[in-house]
């Protein structure tokens, strides 16, 4: 894709690798997602995002299918940045993806959101500013690992999750590093929590009904 502006969302519906030529960016300042991933084997690099929504539904950066690859992806959102909705064996790596500072913490949204998703590997990412900085509920066999996320609620949020391995994360100026919620099989080790928000929420790790 040439450089510039672009403000029409888009849908990819066949396997294909889409790839930003210096500055390329989607604006969206609409109900639509700005970008939606429906097929699998698709690469997307090098793209950059101002997703501007009022729907607490909405999404940056939609992927309903599998073994795709984003690499090198940056969002700007008021709302949900990524959302993968059953999606599975995706790659996800050097993502950077800001929410609105401005807002106060419970009106803003997840940074990458995941549901009924599985075996997927999140890693070298940025993400601050949003509400939960990677949530993941009622998936198994994620991966996270190498990633920053910084002025949010919390930083990594499991719920129901199955075998999900978090390694040499970084979480800091969050309220909460981890939750960890009634998840099985999880792994966490090398990660660095450390800075909380001063509230009466404020934990490093909490393990709650896990096995």
């Amino acid at each position: 894709i040439p450089s510039g502006i672009y403000e029409e969302p888009i849908i990819i519906d066949k396997p294909i690798t889409v790839i930003g030529n210096k500055d390329v960016y989607f604006t969206i300042n609409n109900h639509k997602q700005a970008i939606t991933i429906d097929a699998d084997n698709v690469s997307l690099q090098h793209i950059s995002i101002n997703y501007h929504s009022d729907r607490t539904d909405g999404a940056a950066l939609v992927i309903n299918s599998n073994r795709n690859q984003l690499d090198h992806i940056t969002i700007e959102t008021t709302g949900r940045g990524i959302f993968l909705d059953n999606a599975h064996e995706n790659i996800l790596h050097h993502i950077t993806l800001r929410g609105n500072e401005r807002l106060p913490i419970q009106s803003r949204q997840r940074g990458i959101d995941m549901w009924k998703s599985n075996e997927n590997t999140i890693h070298d990412s940025t993400i601050s500013h949003v509400e939960d900085g990677i949530y993941i509920e009622s998936s198994s066999h994620n991966v996270v690992y190498d990633n920053r996320i910084t002025y949010s609620r919390y930083g990594y949020h499991l719920m129901f999750t199955k075998e999900t391995e978090l390694y040499r994360n970084e979480s800091a100026e969050n309220i909460s590093g981890m939750m960890i919620m009634g998840t099985n099989g999880t792994k966490g080790y090398e990660n660095k929590l450390t800075f909380n928000q001063k509230n009466v929420q404020s934990l490093g790790l909490l393990l709650f009904d896990v096995q």
